[in-house]
């Protein structure tokens, strides 16, 4: 939930943690029904269910390495090792991990509902519902 909280504190992204952490979209944090979210949360995510995060990381090598076997393949310099993986069974894999990609959707689903049903202590949070009546009234 802190979003490699210590690389960007570390990199100047984040200069003062303790203004970080008090901010208004921390709220929800310390909100004393968040552990048990949380706890719920990581069981389902230990469960075997992967995140976004790791999904694109997946996803982005297993494009590097189809771009360098297609290199490969019209390259005429002999000594060029290719590819481990055929790039057949790259393409099939890595569609297999896009059909995956859903998954982040329930978990998206489960943190929007704890918001939705803590709504009256947790105001601060512009929820999808309000999108629409907030775009509405622009000029």
């Amino acid at each position: 939930f802190l979003n490699n909280l210590r690389a960007r504190h570390a990199s100047g992204d984040i200069p003062c943690l303790l203004d970080f952490l008090t901010d208004e979209w921390a709220t929800c944090l310390f909100h004393d029904r968040f552990p048990a979210f949380s706890l719920a949360l990581n069981a389902q995510l230990a469960g075997g269910e992967l995140t976004e995060k790791t999904l694109v990381k997946v996803l982005d090598e297993l494009d590097l390495r189809m771009d360098f076997a297609a290199e490969v393949a019209t390259s005429e310099v002999e000594g060029t090792a290719g590819p481990q993986i055929p790039q057949e069974e790259l393409i099939a894999l890595r569609d297999r991990l896009r059909d995956t990609a859903q998954l982040v959707d329930p978990i998206r689903e489960r943190l929007l509902e704890f918001l939705r049903r803590n709504t009256n202590i947790l105001k601060c949070y512009f929820l999808p519902e309000d999108w629409a009546g907030k775009i509405k009234q622009a000029p």
